[in-house]
């Protein structure tokens, strides 16, 4: 599994991307300590595809953006 660093936070809650496969994706986000809960998914397709559910599954979580 290769895992690939170089996202950026996404409303302030680390993620990541790990290849699994050729074209299976993990997702996994990692809210502080005592914030939350840590939450992954498989996304099949691209890396970009497994970011932007990644994306999704802490907009859920952390719910409407107020800015």
């Amino acid at each position: 599994m290769d895992r690939f660093g170089d996202t950026q936070p996404h409303r302030g809650i680390e993620f990541g991307v790990y290849e699994i496969k050729p074209d299976e994706w993990q997702w996994d986000y990692y809210p502080k300590i005592g914030g939350g809960t840590h939450a992954c998914g498989i996304v099949k397709g691209t890396r970009e595809a497994a970011i932007t559910a990644c994306k999704a599954a802490i907009d859920k979580w952390l719910g409407p953006d107020k800015r």
